[in-house]
């Protein structure tokens, strides 16, 4: 039963009891064709991540089915490599924005972090059985002196509590839930308890797994099906969303509903058949003296929902990159939080040394000017590689300093300690004064820009 329609052939009365705007009709409506959103998991093939999260957005209506473990799973990266719009793409399986024109074009089906402590409960009744996306974390204790952490910890609680807080004061039954959950976040859970020196055991990340960004990919992606960069294929793929949205879930629906009513057994003997199937590859993933049977079950959860919408004809993908792209984001999962443990603190970084990782992590995924200038400036471009009299150089716009120091203090502290180690170009302007700045041709269609160009010798 969605807010707009019943599915199936109820055998008794229906009563809609709606939290509120986020479960109106509007936000479960249905735009354009299913061939149109077909084009979507299309361009999700090759990419280990879309696919997951198109995978995930199947799972709320196993739930009763299964009677599994809730699963929620979180994308983490950098800002700019695609997370959010990836997210958009699969929230369009279901809907899209119940609020405004803006909102839809913004946020699709996904709700944000901000302000979700309080309401979480009835945000997640709202998306019972099909799919809740918490997008950007960072919006999360950024006002009254919140830890970031805690307040995700007492939101992910909730949320796998399935059930909202008794009250004394409460003339209806208590509200429950039980959903799929995506969010997208810069920094892992294991990364935000490094920042607040906070202990994080398996018991916590179990119940939201986060999935680092692949490595060597472009942001998100591993496969750009031709486009020129990230920002490109997330604008189609947000317009193909934005044009065709609500379309899978019906149809997904239609027939889950028809096979249950026929033979609910078959049904659920077929899931769990692909859940073991799933089980089965992860045995070979590496524990590293972790105990990995939680985690195994969650995603061989999304595995059986993804290959269910396969057989439904939703996702043309075979079942071998199915199966590959979920086991390889468990797979680096695995090594996320392995890592994590031998990263040092990221507050007690150096500037410079803060810098340094934010290249080593993501020079792959600059504009390289050394095969010549591109037409035009990408807005999602991280950063640019050059050569300028000979020597290889790393130029960063002004706004990407910020985004990764923190703040224009910390751009400017980190100009001065690297110019005093000689790994900043740098230039006169005036007698004794320096610039910390120069100019630079990143573009055939502009003129020269101002940029921060960052020696090579930093990390080679």
């Amino acid at each position: 039963m969605l807010p707009n329609r019943i599915l199936g052939k109820p055998n008794r009365k229906l009563e809609a009891d709606l939290p509120d705007a986020v479960a109106s009709a509007n936000k479960y409506g249905v735009r354009g064709t299913l061939d149109g959103w077909k084009e979507i998991p299309n361009l999700a093939r090759g990419n280990s991540r879309f696919i997951l999260a198109l995978a995930l957005g199947f799972v709320g209506p196993l739930g009763d089915i299964l009677q599994a473990e809730q699963v929620a799973m979180q994308f983490v990266g950098d800002g700019g490599s695609g997370k959010t719009s990836v997210a958009f793409a699969a929230g369009s399986i279901w809907g899209t924005s119940a609020r405004s024109a803006e909102s839809t074009k913004s946020l699709g089906f996904m709700e944000t972090w901000n302000n979700t402590e309080n309401e979480v409960e009835q945000v997640a009744a709202a998306h019972n059985h099909t799919f809740l996306i918490l997008d950007e974390t960072r919006t999360v204790g950024s006002s009254k002196g919140k830890d970031q952490l805690a307040v995700m910890k007492n939101v992910i609680m909730k949320l796998e509590r399935s059930s909202e807080k008794g009250r004394m004061t409460a003339t209806t039954p208590k509200k429950t839930w039980w959903t799929a959950v995506l969010s997208t976040s810069n920094l892992s859970l294991d990364e935000l308890a490094l920042d607040s020196k906070a202990e994080l055991d398996d018991a916590f990340r179990g119940r939201m797994i986060d999935i680092p960004l692949p490595e060597g990919g472009a942001g998100v992606f591993q496969d750009l099906h031709g486009l020129p960069d990230v920002s490109a294929i997330s604008g189609k793929i947000r317009d193909l969303a934005q044009a065709n949205h609500g379309v899978a879930a019906q149809a997904f629906l239609e027939k889950l509903t028809a096979w249950r009513a026929k033979d609910e057994n078959n049904l659920k003997a077929w899931l769990n058949l692909k859940r073991r199937t799933y089980l089965r590859h992860a045995k070979a993933l590496p524990t590293n003296g972790r105990e990995l049977g939680r985690f195994h079950q969650k995603f061989a959860t999304v595995y059986a929902a993804g290959r269910l919408a396969k057989k439904f004809g939703l996702l043309n993908l075979a079942l071998d990159e199915l199966r590959n792209a979920i086991l390889q984001c468990e797979r680096d999962h695995l090594a996320h939080v392995a890592s994590a443990g031998e990263m040092p603190v990221k507050k007690s970084f150096s500037n410079v040394d803060t810098l340094s990782r934010f290249l080593k992590e993501n020079r792959s995924s600059f504009v390289d000017l050394r095969n010549g200038l591109p037409s035009a400036v990408s807005k999602g471009s991280l950063g640019y590689i050059n050569v300028h009299n000979g020597s290889i150089e790393y130029l960063l716009t002004g706004k990407v300093l910020v985004a990764i120091m923190g703040s224009e203090d910390q751009v400017r502290e980190l100009k001065r300690d690297l110019g005093d180690q000689n790994l900043l170009v740098v230039t006169k302007a005036g007698q004794q004064k320096l610039r910390y700045t120069c100019k630079r041709q990143i573009a055939l269609d502009q003129g020269r820009a101002t940029v921060t160009a960052i020696k090579a010798e930093l990390i080679d």
